[in-house]
């Protein structure tokens, strides 16, 4: 089991959160279904709920959804002291080694008999008294393990690591943008591919449009999608007639794919070839050296 978390989401108000973790949900299903993995998923207030055969293979996908901020396997168990206890224990035996400082952190959610504290100090007092032979140390400052728990009413979930998403908006949910591709961009992956990125993080969904004949088919703009499905599996390339203009041809898109009326480029204020006469997003502009080699790098591996 996953327990999945989100960050802005959390700020909308009650509706809006909503159809904003409906969609969240609904792109993870996406994802998981490209990749042939079988999951089943439940919401709960500020927590998604993943089960899924293959935790591996899950976490590589949900750390290229947008929209999570950080996941966790976790251990289910009833919200009862040995239940707790005895699941904590077993996850404690296969990471403490003689000496080491650990912590126990407890949330909880709902009404219950004990604080978040209490809970902790009674698990880390259980782990104490059953490794006496370990010579354990309790460090809240600066542990070398940390055990959390998650307590939601009558359900407590256990875990010992977090792994980061992506964080952003989920995927369409702030509408759609057209994607200019230009010649040369095709040559330059990770500059092009980082700019849709950046605008997809923030929710847009992204429609690549190619100007330019050259550009249709091959190696270079398959190249482009292959990194692009790795963050929304549903993309594909549009192409744009050689004898039409950009800006005649941007209703047709917009009516068709139900992209709005903004452009996303690689490029910078001064490099379009074209004269797009709509708004236009240059997501790269500001950005350079090591920052943009580190985007680089987590869109084309990450």
């Amino acid at each position: 089991m996953i327990l999945l978390r989100f960050g802005e989401i959390s700020l909308k108000s009650p509706r809006i959160r909503r159809q904003f973790s409906k969609a969240l949900v609904n792109n993870i299903q996406r994802m998981f279904m490209s990749a042939s993995i079988e999951c089943l998923t439940w919401e709960e207030w500020g927590r998604i709920f993943i089960e899924t055969n293959d935790f591996p293979k899950a976490a590589a996908l949900l750390e290229r959804a947008f929209g999570v901020v950080s996941f966790s396997e976790v251990i289910q168990v009833d919200c009862v002291q040995g239940d707790i206890d005895r699941a904590v224990l077993g996850l404690a035996r296969e990471m403490l080694r003689p000496g080491s400082r650990f912590a126990v952190r407890c949330r909880r959610v709902g009404n219950h008999p004990f604080t978040s504290q209490e809970m902790a100090a009674k698990v880390g007092e259980a782990i104490l008294d059953a490794n006496p032979q370990l010579g354990l140390k309790v460090d809240l400052t600066d542990p070398e393990v940390m055990i959390e728990l998650e307590i939601r009413d009558k359900k407590a979930y256990i875990y010992h690591t977090r792994r980061q998403g992506p964080g952003g908006m989920p995927l369409s949910t702030q509408g759609g943008v057209l994607a200019i591709i230009e010649p040369g961009d095709l040559r330059d992956v990770a500059r092009t591919a980082s700019a849709f990125y950046l605008v997809m993080k923030r929710g847009c969904k992204v429609f690549p449009l190619c100007l330019y004949p050259e550009g249709r088919g091959g190696d270079e703009e398959e190249g482009l999608l292959r990194v692009l499905r790795r963050f929304d599996p549903d993309i594909r390339m549009r192409y744009m007639a050689e004898e039409r203009d950009p800006n005649k041809a941007l209703s047709d898109f917009i009516k068709k794919d139900g992209g709005g009326s903004v452009w996303v480029s690689a490029r910078g204020l001064q490099e379009c070839l074209f004269d797009i006469k709509a708004t236009v997003f240059y997501p790269l502009i500001g950005l350079e050296g090591h920052y943009l080699d580190q985007l680089f790098s987590k869109v084309m591996t990450g």
